[in-house]
């Protein structure tokens, strides 16, 4: 067996750190849905808490009303 011995460069590590970083968020992101899936309230873990609060948002079509206008 052949061992390769690689030097990483900053950049290379920069790179790793990145794609690490990008899982995290991604592993992140499927347990926030999960927690806003199951509803409002709170949650409590034993290091952590969480807040699920649920509201209603309307937004304006700026285009459409200044075309009006």
């Amino acid at each position: 067996m052949q061992v390769l011995d690689i030097q990483l460069t900053k950049v290379d590590h920069l790179g790793m750190l990145l794609a690490q970083i990008a899982d995290l968020e991604a592993q992140a992101e499927v347990l926030k849905t999960e927690l806003k899936n199951a509803g409002e309230g709170h949650v409590e873990g034993n290091l952590y808490k969480s807040c699920v609060t649920l509201s209603q948002r309307n937004t304006v079509d700026n285009k459409a009303v200044f075309k009006e206008a």
